[in-house]
């Protein structure tokens, strides 16, 4: 009955163009999104396959392989240099105490494990110590036994042989506290500064999410246009019989068939 009254049909005419309007930024929202969707993905996948030249790669430091390989070297000889002067000071006690290094297992400590080979690389092998080496991780363990506690004497602790002090003995295990941690996280380190975490999921994504993303936004955008063209169709179409009817009266326009 609402077409029988032309307020009625022009305010119903108005609301089609609010929806018309609405569906039509719809429109171009999902376009938007389909875009971005398509350029991030194409990004992921110009990284994946040549992640020094692709775009991505440009903003990621650790890209560059010479950057990466000098951080870890330079990390791996810090550590490596600190193992090596340990070594050597664990030798000059030796020969204080008297003791051979063959007869280092008399006191609980032969060797620091030393997983870094030498310069230029000071490349990280877990496996590279030796079956008589201690992590020094465990250098404390090796040291208590010779530290002189605050509540013992200097006298009690001479005579037990404890000569090493209780301030460097907290020392000593801050130290190879701090080390050993390092280690234990040198290979994550590793994988980081290498980009190793970001290219496991740029392939990920290009891999299981790409495809499906695209497909859906580009479908979303479609639906939505298709309904905005009919929107638009529909809107017209109404608003040119809305004209043809303007000069007619309403019984020329909605005729009824009449009974003979």
């Amino acid at each position: 009955m609402l077409l029988y009254w032309r307020p009625g049909f022009i305010i119903l005419i108005l609301c089609l163009w609010i929806l018309t309007s609405v569906c039509w930024f719809l429109t171009g929202f999902d376009y938007f999104l389909h875009t971005f969707a398509d350029d991030a993905c194409s990004a992921f996948e110009e990284f994946v396959r040549s992640p020094q030249n692709s775009s991505l790669g440009s903003m990621l430091p650790c890209i560059n392989d010479s950057f990466s390989g000098k951080l870890i070297a330079e990390i791996g000889s810090t550590i490596h240099s600190f193992i090596v002067e340990l070594n050597s000071n664990v030798s000059v006690m030796y020969r204080l105490l008297g003791i051979g290094e063959g007869n280092g297992e008399l006191i609980g400590l032969r060797k620091i494990c030393d997983p870094f080979s030498g310069a230029p690389n000071y490349t990280y092998v877990s496996q590279n110590c030796p079956h008589d080496a201690i992590r020094i991780g465990d250098l404390p363990k090796a040291l208590v036994r010779f530290t002189c506690r605050g509540e013992d004497t200097i006298e009690e602790c001479r005579k037990n042989g404890k000569f090493l002090p209780f301030a460097s003995y907290n020392m000593a295990h801050a130290y190879s506290r701090s080390i050993q941690d390092m280690l234990d996280i040198y290979p994550d380190l590793q994988r980081l500064t290498k980009c190793t975490i970001v290219k496991n999921k740029a392939e990920e994504i290009v891999l299981h999410q790409c495809k499906p993303i695209r497909i859906s936004t580009k479908l979303l955008w479609a639906s939505i246009m298709s309904l905005s063209i009919i929107m638009v169709v529909l809107v017209i179409t109404w608003v040119a019989e809305a004209l043809r009817c303007t000069e007619k009266p309403l019984s020329a326009c909605f005729k009824t068939p009449t009974s003979r």
